[in-house]
């Protein structure tokens, strides 16, 4: 399995939390429910394959008080719905740039052997 099917795999779990529409690239217009995949690393550790890291990123709502909110009503949700496909590493809440605007956000990072 590629990494462009690992994608729409990890997309399409966070489509299946309530509220959350997952997209396996990055997309310019996102909103609050938007979860983006990405490729954080690769690690090739032997000639069998490598170990992916994967940041699946949850859009918060602008305002702080209710990014933190939003944050705490989705995140364990989408959490649980990666773990099938990814050993969770981390949970971070960050800022990150979005068209020119900087948007709260919630970054889950996890680890996936791959070919």
């Amino acid at each position: 399995m590629g990494n462009a099917d690992t994608r729409q795999i990890l997309a399409d779990a966070a489509s299946g939390v309530d509220g959350l529409r997952g997209h396996p690239y990055y997309v310019q217009n996102v909103g609050p429910g938007d979860v983006l995949v990405d490729v954080a690393q690769i690690d090739h550790p032997n000639p069998f394959g490598g170990v992916v890291t994967w940041a699946v990123t949850l859009v918060c709502p602008v305002a702080l008080h209710d990014a933190q909110r939003y944050s705490d009503d989705h995140a364990p949700a989408l959490k649980a719905a990666l773990d099938p496909h990814m050993t969770v590493t981390t949970i971070r809440p960050q800022a990150m740039l979005f068209d020119g605007r900087e948007l709260p956000v919630v970054v889950i990072t996890g680890t996936r052997e791959e070919d």
